[in-house]
């Protein structure tokens, strides 16, 4: 059975059903931007192997038109199902983003939300598609606490520590932290800056007891 069709198992059996977003897509609504773009169409925002789809919904209530990509057919089907029933308007799309040379395309969207996902190729595709001005809001689990916690199993889906604030040097690194117990996750909200010249050297940094 390969990847996608453990995972549409898991989804058939409620796995990932909370509805409920993660705090800091919740937190990082003080970054996001304040108004549509000039041309009047409405913020746009990617959901990154989006599984059951908490973020997708969310950020559509809030008014972004958003596109949701995962390589769970079944998890689609749910994201688009719930959309559906709640009057949202997104748009999905079955993707494997670990595939050799994955696009998301460049200069699309206002914010990228990533959780729970760890392909490092695919780290600047993720940049890339931002449009300038965009956020990148990305929260995964460490490496610190592999085999005791929810997450992979395998230390390779994992963060190192600091591993996630060094990822994307050309952005501009706005919140940074990594909480342990019993989360073991770090997270990050990053700005893609379309006047700026110096990268980050991961200042900002801070961890969370």
């Amino acid at each position: 059975m390969g990847d996608s069709a453990k995972w549409d198992e898991r989804f058939r059996a409620g796995s990932h059903a909370d509805a409920a977003p993660d705090e800091l897509l919740v937190r990082s609504q003080e970054y996001w931007p304040l108004e549509a773009p000039q041309s009047g169409e409405p913020r746009r925002a990617l959901d990154v192997a989006c599984g059951a789809g908490r973020h997708t919904l969310y950020l559509a209530k809030h008014g972004f038109q958003v596109k949701a990509i995962d390589f769970s057919a079944v998890g689609l089907e749910l994201v688009a199902g719930a959309a559906k029933e709640q009057g949202l308007d997104i748009e999905t799309e079955l993707k494997d983003l670990e595939a050799p040379g994955a696009d998301l395309g460049e200069d699309l969207y206002d914010l990228v939300a990533a959780f729970s996902f760890l392909h490092r190729p695919l780290f600047p595709a993720l940049s890339r598609c931002l449009a300038p001005g965009g956020l990148l809001v990305y929260k995964t689990y460490l490496e610190a606490a592999c085999g005791t916690t929810s997450g992979p199993r395998n230390p390779a889906f994992r963060l190192k520590g600091l591993e996630l604030a060094k990822a994307f040097p050309e952005l501009t690194l706005l919140l940074y932290e990594e909480r342990d117990e019993p989360d073991w996750t770090a997270g990050l909200v990053a700005f893609k800056d379309p006047g700026r010249v110096n990268k980050t050297d991961g200042s900002g940094v801070r961890r969370v007891d």
